[in-house]
């Protein structure tokens, strides 16, 4: 009897009923989101850009994927070497995700030190690819581009210069 008693009562976490087998544990669902992400951070302090931005990237592409792991996706994007404003635009975002999960975290829960660290470290993210954005942006504006008649003059120098070497060189090899 007791042996019966075993079989009928669920064990914790599993469905109640064959009818509820379509409804995924949450819990075991979202480790596989967190394992990964894990991996993705790991990678990118190894500085194993190419492997981080790739399964941030998929992380990405996941609708399911946790908001947690979804803002620290970017903050690992706002890093990789894409163009400044591409890391501007995931720091921004890491930074609304942080926002909107802080609002849903108890004041003095477990979780609230995690919280206030991530946001921290989202808004110092932010804040460095904006200075570097502003930078790059300054390096492109200081660089003076060549236009046309400019680099055809620099083509004809060029080419000038290249046919008195040689004609120095055959005058060279003449006299001697």
């Amino acid at each position: 009897m007791a042996h019966q008693q075993q079989q009928q009562q669920p064990r914790a976490g599993a469905p109640a009923s064959s009818s509820d087998t379509s409804v995924p544990d949450i819990s075991d669902h979202n480790k596989a989101f967190h394992f990964l992400y894990d991996q993705a951070q790991k990678a990118h302090f190894a500085g194993n850009h190419a492997k981080a931005n790739d399964i941030t990237n998929w992380l990405l592409l996941e609708p399911e994927c946790p908001p947690l792991c979804e803002a620290g996706a970017h903050l690992i994007l706002a890093h990789a070497p894409d163009t400044a404003d591409m890391q501007v635009d995931h720091a921004r975002r890491a930074l609304q995700l942080y926002h909107a999960v802080e609002t849903q975290t108890v004041r003095d829960g477990p979780r609230r030190k995690y919280i206030n660290w991530a946001l921290a470290r989202a808004q110092r993210i932010l804040s460095e690819t904006l200075q570097r954005s502003r930078v790059s942006e300054e390096q492109k504006k200081n660089s003076m581009p060549v236009t046309e008649a400019e680099y055809a003059t620099m083509c004809a120098e060029y080419v000038d210069g290249f046919w008195e070497q040689e004609l120095g060189r055959a005058e060279d090899n003449t006299t001697q």
